[in-house]
């Protein structure tokens, strides 16, 4: 017994561990550890600005409502198509059906008329009258073919009738689905304009609660002082060998990066504000709701609300370019996500207290601003994209 016991230890020893109980890989360790670097990071701006300022706290959870409430919106769309997608192909199906069962039905009232009209000679005399063997055969052979084939059309009816039942029952399924879709959709856009005028309403009190300009430059300077505070955190914990799992070749790409978005440049970069603090990006004017683009291959390195940007994406690049995505109404993309060059990541918006649509566009290198028309295609009469 003890041999045997023995024996079953070893080889249970020798067997390979379970999937999940294989430990991770460096580059998951790595990505986890860069995640809640950034997330505590973040957690620790945002405290600190919601501290100084109510209405930071407030815009901060209507642009997220804003943000949860679009996100909703664009799956529950998504949904819609993909129903009326299945709709369409049912409802193609309906056709040849009902043409067939119309087909089959002819058939069959063709055979019974021609059985009917044999009928007059009943089946039993039809049989008493022929002396001739041979054509008795023939006769008897007729009949059988004519009953199996009425047979076989009532049987071709039947199952093209439970099929036409069936894809009836399916396309009213789809019918129901899509008028719960469409009616919830109808109460999220009834949300999110609610939640659009909440926005308004608090970036309106935001804006008269600064009485002075000198006000409003100590704010604007404060937002810039935190970005440049959190890219330069993010800049340190980021390690080497992350890095590396980037797309390389952003510096050989200087004036032929595509526009994440195409509008026209509102503020320009290096532009003096109130109190001559200097704009590190620029303002392109857009609708709400449109897709936002990285230019370039990459990683997200940080996705989430900042005073004075709103939701903003940040991804990433070799050598240590950053470009950075504000203002926007959703994120798309988390902390860590691969991007490629022209993939959507955010669709745009006025969060962060902007007064439309609008996407704040940035290049960095470390904690040095670059001027994005130098980087991008050229401009044409202030539009992009």
């Amino acid at each position: 017994m003890k041999q045997l016991l023995l024996c079953m230890a070893c080889v249970l020893l020798a067997l390979p561990l379970p999937a999940a109980a294989q430990e991770p890989s460096i580059e998951q360790l790595e990505l986890e550890a860069l995640k809640a670097k950034i997330g505590h990071l973040t957690q620790q701006l945002q405290d600190e600005q919601q501290q100084r300022d109510t209405d930071v706290r407030l815009l901060k959870e209507t642009d997220e409502k804003i943000s949860q409430q679009s996100a909703q919106l664009s799956r529950t769309g998504e949904e819609i198509t993909a129903v009326r997608a299945r709709t369409e192909k049912l409802e193609e199906r309906l056709g040849p059906l009902r043409e067939q069962l119309t087909n089959q039905q002819q058939h069959l009232a063709q055979q019974v008329s021609a059985s009917w009209r044999m009928g007059r000679q009943q089946f039993l005399k039809l049989l008493l009258k022929q002396d001739d063997p041979a054509r008795l055969s023939r006769i008897l052979t007729y009949y059988g073919y004519l009953n199996r084939a009425r047979i076989g059309i009532i049987d071709e009816i039947r199952l093209s009738y439970e099929q036409l039942q069936e894809v009836n029952l399916a396309l009213a399924t789809q019918r129901e689905s899509l008028e719960s879709h469409l009616s919830e959709q109808a109460r999220l856009v009834s949300l999110l304009q609610e939640a659009r005028v909440e926005q308004q309403q608090i970036v309106d009190h935001w804006n008269n609660s600064i009485g002075s300009n000198q006000q409003q430059l100590e704010q604007l300077a404060k937002d810039a002082e935190d970005l440049n505070q959190l890219l330069a955190s993010i800049d340190k914990a980021i390690p080497e060998e992350f890095r590396k799992l980037g797309s390389a070749g952003f510096a050989t790409l200087k004036g032929k990066l595509v526009w994440p978005v195409s509008g026209k440049i509102t503020r320009k970069y290096g532009e003096k504000l109130s109190g001559g603090v200097v704009l590190e990006g620029l303002v392109i004017s857009l609708p709400e709701g449109k897709p936002v683009r990285s230019v370039h291959g990459g990683t997200v390195v940080f996705a989430d609300w900042l005073r004075g940007y709103g939701m903003m994406v940040i991804v990433e690049h070799d050598s240590g370019f950053m470009t950075l995505y504000g203002y926007n109404q959703e994120l798309l993309k988390q902390v860590g996500d691969k991007v490629e060059a022209g993939e959507t990541i955010g669709l745009s918006g006025r969060s962060g207290g902007q007064k439309k649509g609008s996407l704040y566009f940035a290049v960095r290198r470390g904690e040095r601003a670059m001027n994005p028309t130098h980087w991008c295609r050229a401009v044409s009469k202030g539009k992009v994209g």
